[in-house]
């Protein structure tokens, strides 16, 4: 599986969230995409260039969509805010068309690179962020990548 370790700068996305089932989460987040950033209504002028998975349970867990704090806008009371300090994190690159690129890759490093690397890394924490380059006009070129926040063990 393709992947890189890097240390990113600390760094505070803001945006809106809900929760949702694991049992049926790879169906209900894309229409939650839709419904924030479709038809152009996209609310106090989120871009969506994160989705980030956080206060994950056995059953479920809170999914925002949103984009970097910028201390110069003033933020409206229903966005919530997500700080990460300065760390390492695994990065995966995802490359198609989107649903279906993403959460193949998600899938695969839940089921095999997680696992795999249990005496490499701790976790930091339960989620992860997936971010989104600019959409190309043709979705065969989406580029994303998925972060997990990870400490060296060896």
């Amino acid at each position: 599986m393709d992947y890189r370790i890097e240390t990113k700068q600390s760094f505070t996305i803001v945006g809106i969230s809900r929760r949702f089932l694991m049992e049926d989460c790879y169906r209900q987040i894309p229409l939650f995409w839709k419904e924030i950033m479709g038809q152009g209504n996209r609310p106090n002028g989120i871009v969506g260039m994160f989705g980030v998975t956080y206060d994950t349970t056995n059953t479920d867990f809170a999914y925002m969509i949103g984009d970097l704090y910028e201390p110069w806008r003033e933020l409206p009371q229903a966005f919530q805010s997500l700080t990460y300090e300065k760390g390492t994190w695994a990065v995966f690159p995802v490359h198609g068309q989107l649903p279906e690129s993403l959460q193949s890759v998600n899938s695969a490093i839940w089921q095999s690179w997680v696992p795999e690397h249990r005496e490499s890394f701790r976790f930091r924490t339960s989620g992860c962020v997936e971010m989104y380059a600019p959409l190309p006009v043709n979705p065969e070129e989406t580029y994303a990548e998925i972060w997990l926040p990870v400490d060296r063990l060896m």
